[in-house]
């Protein structure tokens, strides 16, 4: 496929093909391009990881999964690239044919409408039907924004990435609270927790989900983590064994052959809601911190997601707890005949210090 755009540096005949894995005598192109790419790298560079051990790590994960990847090209230049892969557990328990967009990235001085295309020519090239597309967005990438946006994508919610060192736990315990490891006598209540929870819950902002699939999916995901030896979860409990809520961590491996650092994210987090705002979130971070710090884990990074900023203060707690916020990103929905494009409000981050979206990017997009 082969279309004519107006290049930033020149008028370009751009296309779009297909690379199959594995990509031989491709690899220094997409590298090039993963390195030029100056907005997914900030998180990371806050743990210590350079740019060009994400760069390798970025292009060896797109042989990992049965996944498709797109590269515009102008001449043997690459100018973008967009790789989509399918969500085996979400589509599974949900009943929905759910494809993630991993990576969509253009070169800095790439032809103006180059993400655009991409997008159009990955909906063109997806052979089975699809229920719903998903994507995460650096919230300063305009240009990919446009490019989701022109394909149908709508923004769903927000989401802040903080990194933290040194992670420790303040020894604090709200009067008949206890803590313990997650079992899985645990997982039917901490996944209703879950699904109701609009942090740390990229499925839930979606109005097309039944909620019951999604308490199997959760209950699924933190199940997990019980016999995982690069992870693990934790509870809260009440005098009468009751789940109030849950924290779930896991190593970075595979990040361990490009750094000397040892990293975890700590990834499930949720409170049940009538005992949300007293600080039990605060506390099962702070213990889940607390067990990463004791397998000498030096960085942690954490994702928090709302679909309703103006109620939310999250950032604000992750710099209590010790967190450097490193970025912000947009989540996007696409689903068949919905509308076009839903503009949230982008100011969700404005108090964040370094990880604030661009405004501009934000109304273009």
């Amino acid at each position: 496929m082969t279309v004519m755009v107006a290049g930033k540096r020149h008028t370009s005949k751009l296309s779009v093909r297909p690379v199959p894995w594995p990509h031989a005598g491709f690899n220094a192109e997409l590298l090039r391009l993963f390195l030029l790419d100056p907005h997914v790298h900030k998180p990371f560079s806050a743990t210590g990881v350079s740019k060009e051990d994400l760069a390798a790590c970025r292009v060896a994960s797109l042989g990992e999964t049965r996944g498709t990847l797109l590269v515009a090209e102008a001449g043997a230049r690459a100018e973008g690239l967009l790789f989509m892969e399918p969500e085996i557990w979400g589509s599974a328990y949900l009943d929905q044919r759910i494809w993630s967009v991993r990576h969509l990235l253009v070169a800095p001085d790439a032809p103006a409408r180059t993400a655009e295309i991409l997008v159009d020519a990955a909906l063109r090239l997806q052979e089975d039907p699809v229920d719903l597309l998903v994507a995460q967005v650096p919230a300063t990438d305009g240009a990919v924004l446009r490019g989701l946006h022109h394909g149908g994508f709508r923004v769903v919610g927000c989401e802040a990435v903080g990194v933290v060192d040194s992670p420790g736990d303040n020894g604090y315990y709200p009067p008949g609270v206890s803590i313990a490891p997650l079992r899985r006598e645990h997982l039917r209540d901490a996944a209703v927790i879950a699904t109701n929870c609009c942090t740390f819950n990229g499925y839930s902002p979606d109005a097309g989900f039944d909620s019951s699939r999604l308490e199997r999916l959760y209950g699924h995901l933190l199940g997990l983590r019980v016999d995982d030896p690069d992870g693990g979860a934790l509870v809260a409990k009440d005098d009468a064994g009751d789940v109030l809520g849950f924290a779930g961590y896991r190593l970075e491996t595979e990040l361990e052959s490009y750094t000397p650092l040892r990293l975890a994210g700590l990834d499930l987090l949720g409170v049940r809601p009538d005992r949300q705002s007293n600080g039990l979130g605060e506390i099962l971070h702070r213990q889940a911190l607390s067990r990463l710090k004791a397998k000498r884990v030096q960085a942690v990074t954490t994702r928090i997601t709302a679909s309703r900023p103006a109620r939310w203060n999250s950032p604000a707690i992750l710099r209590r707890i010790g967190y450097r916020i490193a970025s912000s990103n947009l989540i996007l929905h696409r689903r068949p005949g919905r509308d076009r494009f839903s503009q949230l409000a982008i100011g969700l981050f404005e108090d964040s210090n370094e990880g604030s979206p661009d405004r501009r990017a934000g109304r273009t997009a």
